[in-house]
């Protein structure tokens, strides 16, 4: 069975940007044939790790995927990451090329570049869901539901089984007839 060595060059590449090589990653310089991916992929993987949890400031929380709390519905996911990096509200975390001072808006106001991926429990991060159309029951308000649930909703309306997913049916039942 072939091993996805893309994958493999991308996590040594990003563990040369913050810090030296680890010893497993001089590996490396072996033809490829002789490579072990999965027992290097885990201790790149832990270097990268300790790391971030070592040197991040206390606005950033690191997170294992399996260690991420439950409800942000991460944990399952493959489209998530092993390292997760979680930042307090308020905070935005980015690197100096893509950073962009907050700029003066019309009346005072101050125009802050677009933040989100916090914490999906804080006020800050709910979203507002406005339906219309035959689908959907007339003058109905619902209690907040989680985006994770919106999949299913639409997925009921257009006929379709969705995949497995994160998101339960009891708010495609509260909106659509």
């Amino acid at each position: 069975m072939r091993q996805r060595i893309a994958l493999w060059i991308v996590l040594v590449v990003a563990v040369a940007l913050l810090a030296p090589l680890p010893a497993a990653a001089q590996v490396a310089r072996r033809p490829i044939e002789d490579l072990k991916p999965t027992v290097i992929l885990i201790s790149i993987q832990e270097k990268i790790y300790s790391t971030l949890k070592s040197t991040a400031p206390k606005q950033v929380k690191i997170y294992r995927k399996l260690e991420l709390p439950a409800y942000f519905h991460y944990g399952k996911s493959g489209r998530i990451g092993d390292i997760v990096a979680v930042v307090d509200e308020g905070w935005l975390m980015t690197s100096r090329d893509r950073y962009r001072a907050p700029e003066p808006a019309a009346g005072g106001a101050i125009r802050y570049r677009g933040e989100h991926g916090y914490d999906n429990q804080l006020e800050s991060m709910r979203a507002l869901f406005v339906a219309h159309g035959p689908a959907f029951k007339k003058e109905k308000v619902v209690e907040p539901f989680e985006n994770v649930d919106v999949y299913n909703v639409m997925a009921k309306i257009l006929g379709l089984k969705p995949a497995i997913n994160d998101g339960g049916d009891a708010t495609a039942k509260a909106v659509l007839r």
